[in-house]
């Protein structure tokens, strides 16, 4: 049986045609640890030739995707966070954001991403987002909740503030105050936040 004819090779370290062969036809139904003890190698040498050969183990990704956290775990971790500092403080973040966009990113692909997109995984958007979170003590500012669903919302929608300063590009979004302006924000929490005229850009529609 090819398992026991490659687990028993203890001498070969270089990947065979056979052993690859293996991890590419087994990865969606065998762990990482169970190749690995098949193949008597390390966990991480698998690893790293499943990410060399660009797959993802489907088995290790379902697992952890599909993990629920109880209640109490989440309360758990929310109060471990209250009180905590950014590592990072926010001009080393907007030297970090600064430093790898664009084309400087790894992920670039030649500017396909919309540009209200790009703003929303800007440093700056997080930024002035926590601003937000911090001013309203984490609650929601309609029914007083403060839970896992937590958003910011413009009272101002991003799409009107861009329309009405004739925002074509990244960078002049980032140099217009109106779009980052704390007291535009309010904390809202999912099911408040669907039932505001804005969400969705329903305003921007009518």
């Amino acid at each position: 049986m090819i398992i026991s004819t490659l687990s028993s090779n203890k001498i070969l370290r270089r990947w065979t045609k056979q052993e690859i062969s293996f991890i590419e036809k087994n990865y969606s139904i065998l762990t990482s640890n169970e190749m690995a003890n098949l193949l008597n190698r390390s966990i991480s040498s698998v690893g790293g030739k499943l990410h060399f050969s660009g797959i993802t183990n489907r088995l290790n990704k379902i697992a952890f995707k599909n993990r629920k956290l109880k209640s109490e775990h989440k309360e758990k971790i929310r109060l471990a966070q209250i009180g905590k500092k950014h590592p990072h403080s926010v001009e080393t973040r907007m030297k970090i954001g600064n430093s790898n966009r664009g084309k400087k990113s790894h992920f670039w692909k030649g500017g396909v991403s919309k540009l209200n997109s790009l703003l929303r995984q800007s440093v700056e958007y997080k930024i002035w987002r926590s601003f937000v979170f911090k001013r309203d003590k984490y609650r929601c500012q309609q029914c007083g909740i403060n839970n896992d669903t937590l958003e910011s919302h413009h009272e101002i929608p991003f799409s009107i503030i861009m329309k009405q300063n004739n925002i074509i590009n990244f960078d002049s979004a980032i140099r217009c105050k109106y779009l980052w302006d704390v007291a535009n924000g309010r904390t809202l929490c999912f099911d408040c936040h669907v039932q505001t005229d804005s969400y969705g850009n329903k305003s921007f529609k009518k």
